[in-house]
């Protein structure tokens, strides 16, 4: 008997209401932030990928397999 397998993921985007809160860029459009905060976040560390207080939670997925039973 096989050892139930389990997939998770978190698929997130950029929070741009915190970006413009932490960043001080309320009065810019998203778009506008958006590049603002890639661009900080490039200098900072070399690549754009937010950290995680940056970021906002759009969908979660489980996938589990037991015994041949796909469950979602």
């Amino acid at each position: 008997m096989a050892d139930p397998v389990l997939a998770f993921d978190i698929e997130t985007v950029p929070d741009v209401e915190a970006g413009k809160i932490l960043y001080g860029l309320e009065g810019l459009a998203d778009d506008d932030v958006m590049r603002a905060m890639r661009q900080l976040r490039r200098q900072r560390v070399g690549h754009d990928f937010m950290p995680p207080h940056l970021q906002r939670i759009v969908a979660i997925g489980l996938v589990l397999e037991h015994e041949g039973s796909i469950q979602t």
